[in-house]
């Protein structure tokens, strides 16, 4: 009998211990930080959004606080602190300001972003994190008239053209979508320095027609700029060959 005793005082025991690790687990106070930034990328695409300057970036902190229950606490009844590269951002800070926009600044910068959240018994949680601003970016894919782009690989730094024409089309990676939704990206398009004609209903095609008995490399330029947004802008080059095939032996 002693022993049976001392076996359920043990699982007992056990069993508190256990769940005490498990409710405190559960009422750590944290708060996580998560981001966005309002910039196009294509449907295909299954990477994060980009931050490019002057793109809009929206960030929203997860709170996890608890009161003495263990019970959550609601968002609207905790104030958020927040901060911008040192600075408190009074104008998203306050009760149930969960979240924080801002405009990003130049290329190659890291914007600091922290948040504290504090309940009505002053239990609180803070959080930091960077987010890199990088520069937009265009890729170039081949765009087939039966198939249509080839979005499975782009052309990145030459492209053998043995067909008599091709279609190229380009994709503007982390322009703001307003401007791409808009149509206020230009578009202009360069074959050996000179500016070559395009179909303006559809500035981000360019179809390439080999000219007779010519061979030989070309280059090929797209410079793209957003026409409301001068720190926005990309510009790629391809080395084009007309008419000749590569063998591999």
């Amino acid at each position: 009998m002693k022993i049976a005793h001392q076996f359920l005082f043990g699982s007992l025991l056990t069993l508190f211990f256990f769940s005490g690790i498990q409710v405190l687990a559960q009422t750590t106070n944290q708060v996580n930080l998560l981001w966005e930034a309002n910039t196009y990328t294509p449907a295909f695409y299954r990477g994060h959004s980009a931050v490019t300057p002057g793109s809009k970036v929206t960030v929203v902190a997860a709170a996890f606080l608890y009161d003495g229950r263990g019970n959550r606490l609601d968002d609207a009844s905790l104030n958020f602190d927040w901060r911008k590269d040192n600075r408190p951002i009074s104008s998203a800070s306050g009760l149930g300001g969960k979240s924080l926009v801002f405009t990003a600044g130049a290329e190659g910068l890291a914007h600091k972003i922290e948040v504290t959240a504090t309940g009505p018994s002053g239990q609180n949680a803070s959080h930091d994190l960077l987010i890199p601003v990088r520069d937009p970016k265009i890729l170039i894919y081949e765009d087939h008239p039966l198939t249509g782009p080839s979005y499975h690989q782009a052309i990145l730094n030459n492209y053998n053209l043995v067909q008599p024409e091709i279609t190229l089309i380009a994709e503007p990676y982390f322009f703001s979508q307003a401007e791409v939704k808009n149509r206020r990206l230009q578009y202009t398009w360069f074959l050996n320095k000179q500016a070559t004609t395009f179909d303006q209903a559809k500035p981000n095609r360019l179809t390439l027609v080999v000219p007779e008995n010519q061979a030989g490399e070309n280059e090929l330029q797209l410079n793209l700029s957003n026409l409301d947004n001068i720190l926005q802008a990309a510009k790629t080059k391809l080395a084009i060959t007309f008419n000749q095939s590569n063998f591999n032996f």
